[in-house]
């Protein structure tokens, strides 16, 4: 006698169900994804984006460099006495005069004899102390660029020209008066294929290399055929916190937005939309 045993029967049915099941529970995860929305709901912080220029920069004083003081070995006590964080009244004594430092002042008298200088040297032979020539903040060093980059030389200035100047940037011994109140910094900005839209007059937001926060009002733009640009920026605020810089990399932010870092499940699409949903605060 031929035939299934009941036990192999009962077998494929359990089977024929699961598969059946299967068949099912797909559809309807089909239709559900195709008519339902899933939804992930992620908690994440806004962040702060910024489309910004890099390029080397400069910073120009009102400053004077006697050269009377340069490569003069201050002692340390001297350097001490000097505070580089107040700025100092016109004609204050900041440093005594020992034999040696008169003996350049007055050799240095006889070289300056009739001009601006002259007066101004015999005015500390006669108090035996370095005065200040006007109301000023003083640092005992030199880097050699304080008649080289000045306020009045700026309008010279052209694209290229900062680039690679602060590769052979040092300090030495010395004696200089910084105006703290009005600096100025000219951004040399590379070649780039996105357009530079800056506006004359406008403030921007600049950050050095040392995350240094500064705001300038945009004064000069000079292009170049090469596609590099190089701007002035005219700066009031933030003296103390660039410490007498002379060279720093420099990042111009051009504008800032806040955005949302979601994982790529959170983001749907539909069409030709792409989107995401955003709960409000309440």
């Amino acid at each position: 006698m031929s035939g299934k045993s009941p036990q192999k029967e009962k077998r494929f049915l359990t089977i024929g169900k699961g598969i059946f099941l299967l068949l099912v529970v797909g559809l309807a995860v089909f239709f559900l994804r195709r008519w339902i929305h899933p939804k992930t709901f992620t908690l994440v912080q806004t962040e702060r984006v910024e489309f910004v220029r890099e390029g080397r920069g400069a910073f120009v004083f009102y400053e004077y460099a006697p050269d009377v003081f340069q490569q003069v070995d201050w002692s340390k006590e001297d350097i001490r006495s000097v505070n580089t964080d107040i700025r100092y009244r016109v004609n204050t004594p900041v440093l005594k005069i020992d034999e040696s430092l008169r003996r350049r002042l007055e050799s240095a008298v006889t070289r300056v004899a009739g001009k601006t200088e002259e007066e101004y040297l015999q005015k500390m032979l006669k108090e035996n102390a370095v005065l200040t020539p006007f109301s000023s903040m003083v640092y005992p060093f030199s880097d050699g660029y304080e008649s080289l980059f000045t306020p009045e030389s700026l309008h010279f200035l052209s694209p290229g020209d900062i680039g690679t100047e602060n590769l052979s940037h040092q300090e030495y011994s010395g004696l200089k008066f910084v105006d703290n109140r009005l600096f100025y910094l000219a951004l040399d900005l590379p070649q780039s294929v996105l357009p530079l839209d800056v506006t004359l007059h406008e403030e921007y937001t600049l950050k050095t290399d040392k995350e240094v926060t500064l705001h300038g009002e945009l004064i000069r733009r000079s292009d170049d055929p090469l596609g590099r640009s190089l701007l002035i920026f005219a700066l009031r605020d933030g003296f103390l916190r660039i410490r007498g810089e002379r060279f720093s990399s420099i990042r111009l932010l051009l504008s800032e937005a806040d955005c949302y870092r979601i994982p790529s499940s959170a983001v749907f699409r539909e069409g030709v939309e792409t989107f995401c949903y955003v709960l409000d605060k309440n």
